[in-house]
């Protein structure tokens, strides 16, 4: 019988939520027994996480997400497609692989506007993504300040 890696509608499985928040799954573990998530089981026995409360705490915390980092990634590709960067330039420059970088032009070439009933994505005001920016900024230097004094704990 296959082993099912798919969690209920808005619920992670310890995995998903170490992808999510950029660690490993023991460290899911360690947040689980500080009390710092909070988990249920299925009947199979695995720990099933609040999707609402994994971005919870990531944003309480500064954690930056996996999402927003591969957001970062997809913003800086779509800075080369404007600049008519070709894909091996892309390639060697993202270490993405050109099957990735294909679907994320593919993306960049669609319309915001995908049809009939679908509203424009809102775009936000200089000043509001001034502030986001600045925003992830400070949690990105949070991260790395906790990843630094991290290592100097185990050095």
């Amino acid at each position: 019988m296959k082993k099912s890696k798919r969690a209920p509608e808005g619920l992670l499985l310890r995995h998903q939520v170490a992808t999510l928040l950029g660690m490993t799954r023991t460290g899911v573990t360690h947040l689980l027994e500080r009390g710092k998530l909070q988990s249920t089981r299925d009947a199979k026995g695995r720990h099933l996480f609040s999707r609402a409360d994994v971005l919870e705490y990531a944003r309480l915390r500064g954690r930056p997400l996996r999402e927003r980092q591969e957001g970062s990634t997809a913003a800086k590709v779509f800075e080369f497609f404007r600049e008519g960067r070709d894909l091996p330039d892309i390639v060697i420059e993202t270490g993405l692989s050109p099957a990735l970088v294909r679907q994320l032009y593919a993306e960049y070439k669609e319309p915001l506007r995908a049809g009939p009933g679908i509203r424009d994505i809102p775009v936000p005001t200089a000043e509001a993504a001034s502030n986001e920016a600045a925003r992830l900024l400070a949690a990105e230097a949070l991260a790395w300040a906790d990843k630094i004094a991290r290592g100097k704990k185990s050095g």
